[in-house]
């Protein structure tokens, strides 16, 4: 097993150029994937496993972005913090990939998996308890400051317009913030107020029903901050920032 420091290196995940319309994942049992036999299930919020085509690529902001499609969702799974000082072109593409709340795992075409996380205790606890088995190995493991999930749904007047090219855009830098925050409205993009989450929590989650909702997990510095409504958001703030949390939910670790 190869860890590989994120502050020196990370693998890029380029896949082989899909159309949009031909870029589709199925959803899997969770359960039946030999990584998370060996997890208590009770502890990890929202996990899934998706397998299909998928589209990567790491964004001038430092997010490392997996894109997908299922029959009912487009969804975006970031790695918040992720330097790009190297790049290596996976050819044979990503065939599947497994998300824990505070970590995700991507398997490629040709059987590697490469690792996501945040450090964190609870990061550490699914990385220990997955590799006990000798038969788990990654072939690189990275860290950031922030793992998102955020799925949009077909009833979600956006979706649409949601695609990689856009998607590239607006991780580009060229609509002046991340793409996690491109994602947010500007009310929401600021850290000023979260519905669940706020300072000392260090993950949290959002949804409006079929039409989408994310979930987060941050490391250390940071605290998770969400809001729900027309546009679900989910994000990392400096622990130094204020917040204000609103009585629909009490902050959660």
């Amino acid at each position: 097993m190869r860890r590989l420091s994120l502050s020196l290196t990370i693998l890029a995940l380029i896949a082989c150029s899909r159309n949009d319309g031909e870029m589709r994942a199925t959803r899997a049992s969770v359960g039946g994937n030999t990584l998370f036999q060996n997890l208590d299930a009770s502890q990890i919020r929202h996990p899934i496993y998706l397998k299909g085509n998928f589209e990567s690529w790491i964004s001038k902001r430092d997010e490392l972005v997996v894109f997908t499609e299922t029959a009912q969702a487009k969804h975006l799974f970031v790695l918040q913090g992720a330097k790009k000082q190297s790049q290596t072109s996976i050819k044979d593409g990503i065939k599947s990939l497994l998300f824990l709340q505070h970590c995700f795992i991507v398997e490629l075409a040709n059987g590697n998996r490469l690792y996501f996380g945040v450090s964190k205790p609870e990061e550490k606890s699914i990385y220990n308890r997955m590799t006990r088995n000798d038969k788990v190995s990654f072939t690189g493991v990275g860290y950031g400051f922030g793992v998102i999930h955020r799925w949009i749904g077909k009833e979600d007047p956006s979706y649409a317009d949601i695609n990689t090219a856009s998607l590239k855009d607006a991780s580009s830098g060229s609509l002046g913030g991340t793409l996690v925050t491109s994602l947010s409205s500007p009310v929401d993009a600021d850290c000023g107020s979260c519905d669940s989450g706020g300072a000392g929590a260090t993950s949290c989650s959002s949804w409006s029903g079929s039409m989408g909702g994310c979930s987060i997990s941050c490391g250390g510095g940071y605290y998770a901050c969400c809001s729900s409504g027309f546009s679900n958001s989910c994000r990392c703030c400096p622990s130094g920032s204020a917040s204000t949390v609103t009585d629909r939910e009490k902050p959660s670790k």
